[in-house]
């Protein structure tokens, strides 16, 4: 059941195929302007310039020591558009996970949105330090009304933040072309990273095939550009982070444009609360789902 768990929880966030303070809202549109901008580092001081390898170990150390800390409220939001017009197909997830770890407990609690093309759910979770209790809402198509189940399981922390993790990114080195780092008045450095297009076009379609996925026959990817920027405190922790895609899906009848956004804000160090929920009654062992779910498609089967 936990499969189905972890399915349910991860629905809400992908779409087919992360003592400090994060961003201020005004700070957020503007690192999103930056890597929108294919030029992004073209023009960048040449004295501000470092090599890949330093980059992609300062943002992987500081997202590794924010992953650790014991108390944090960790904020992303991923936007996804493919196509256009009519026709087009958009969706926003955003994850707001909250982490209090003591040494008599772990504790958690996260809240999932997810808007795909206009069609919502949501899901919000409580992890008591050895239970996940979670509540799914969504809309039914037939009724046009929310429709909501209440599911517990027992599980490891680890397990746990396993199902939520949408704030890692993996920085492939040898497809970066330029780094730059700066560095502000307050100690705090701003990292940014442009990637070949090429080089990332090739490793993108080297993960499709190692899922064990396929674009149909005859349609490639292209990307057009693709930009990181991160912010890392003075005292090493990664504050916030964005990173975009501009590409298009190319055919001999047509091209699509797809791009994918995601920016992760790490805050409330050493000050976060856990939303707790102290009713759990009227939640269901996943097993007794599992079992309804099975009679059901019995039911089905037979009319």
């Amino acid at each position: 059941m936990k499969k189905k768990v972890v399915l349910l929880l991860a629905a809400t966030m992908i779409v087919s195929a992360l003592s400090g303070c994060g961003m201020t809202k005004k700070e957020s549109e503007a690192m999103i302007t930056d890597i929108s901008n294919a030029d992004m580092l073209k023009t960048a001081d040449e004295k501000s310039l470092i090599n890949a390898d330093e980059a992609v170990k300062a943002f992987s150390d500081a997202l590794d020591k924010v992953k650790k800390e014991k108390n944090i409220t960790i904020d992303t939001t991923t936007t996804t558009n493919l196509g256009e017009g009519d026709k087009a197909e958009n969706a926003i997830n955003t994850s707001k996970l909250k982490k209090d770890v003591t040494d008599d407990k772990s504790t958690a609690s996260v809240e999932l949105t997810n808007d795909y093309t206009g069609q919502k759910s949501k899901v919000s979770g409580y992890y008591d330090g050895k239970t996940l209790f979670f509540t799914s809402t969504a809309t039914n198509e037939s009724t046009k009304k929310d429709e909501t189940q209440k599911i517990k399981e027992e599980m490891s922390f680890d397990d746990f933040l396993s199902i939520i993790d949408s704030y890692s990114l993996n920085l492939y080195e040898e497809n970066i072309e330029k780094a730059s780092l700066e560095t502000e008045k307050d100690g705090s450095k701003i990292f940014k990273i442009a990637y070949n297009p090429e080089k990332l076009q090739a490793t993108m379609q080297t993960n499709i095939e190692a899922a064990g996925q396929s674009l149909p026959d005859g349609q490639t990817m292209k990307v057009n550009f693709s930009n990181v920027e991160a912010k890392v405190n003075k005292d090493g922790n990664l504050t916030s982070f964005a990173f975009k895609i501009d590409a298009k899906y190319v055919s001999d009848k047509e091209e699509s444009p797809y791009n994918y956004t995601i920016v992760a804000d790490f805050t409330n160090f050493g000050k976060t609360k856990v939303d707790v929920v102290t009713k759990t009654d009227d939640y269901k062992d996943a097993s007794e789902i599992q079992q309804e779910q099975a009679a059901e498609t019995t039911t089905d089967s037979l009319e």
